[in-house]
């Protein structure tokens, strides 16, 4: 499998298939393909797997992509502003990201919705008390809202996060919740818990998310914004 990632704002994910790879995504992401690639749904990961992903609203379906008798090509995309990441897992390497941040990756990859142990931080993280957990090996793509930010932890680092600004984190980080403090929260307007990342490990920052980039409309209706709350 070979791929290319293209454009700034609204990023795009090029992937070529040699004759018999496959590649698995989530429902709703494909842009175009080559009609020679064979196209299937599955439930991925049994009945405790798919009751979470009842629990969350997540479709219970992942969808592969195989290229029948030559080469094939196709294409993702999301219709958000943000940044396509690459992750290269070894096996049994984990990976945690949002809900929905999920875009292609490797048939050899499992995909695990994940309860967080403290159901607080999720809540007030922004990511919802259920995320996903990616596990290699294999080639995953991830697509994160706004502009992304890599940092990397040593051992013992905090970092303090605002609401939503989570994205992926390696599975040696570890989450917890600061209350920030009413008076502060009220006027700063950072809401009232921080999430707190601590390493050792990389966490990738982005600096929107979709439940903070929605622009009401009368009668209930919303569009999202174009540009990320920098």
């Amino acid at each position: 499998m070979e791929h290319k990632i293209e454009g700034k704002a609204f990023q795009i994910l090029k992937i070529r298939l040699a004759k018999d790879d496959e590649i698995i995504a989530e429902p709703g992401l494909m842009n175009w393909m080559t009609d020679n690639i064979e196209v299937k749904t599955k439930m991925d990961g049994g009945l405790e797997n798919t009751l979470k992903r009842v629990i969350t609203q997540e479709s219970i379906f992942l969808v592969s992509f195989k290229a029948i008798g030559d080469e094939g090509y196709l294409c993702f995309s999301k219709s958000c502003v943000g940044e396509i990441i690459q992750f290269r897992l070894k096996e049994g390497e984990e990976i945690y990201c949002q809900k929905e941040a999920f875009l292609c990756g490797e048939k050899s990859i499992k995909i695990e919705p994940h309860l967080m142990k403290d159901i607080l931080t999720g809540i007030s993280g922004g990511e919802g008390f259920i995320i996903q957990k990616i596990i290699g090996p294999g080639k995953v793509f991830v697509y994160l809202e706004g502009l992304v930010n890599e940092k990397k932890l040593e051992q013992g680092q905090k970092l303090k996060v605002k609401n939503g600004n989570i994205g992926v984190y390696e599975s040696s980080c570890k989450l917890s919740t600061e209350f920030s403090g009413t008076v502060n929260s009220l006027f700063s307007q950072h809401g009232f818990f921080y999430v707190v990342v601590e390493g050792p490990g990389k966490v990738w920052l982005q600096t929107t998310s979709l439940n903070r980039s929605i622009i009401p409309l009368p009668n209930g209706l919303s569009i999202p914004k174009l540009l990320p709350n920098i």
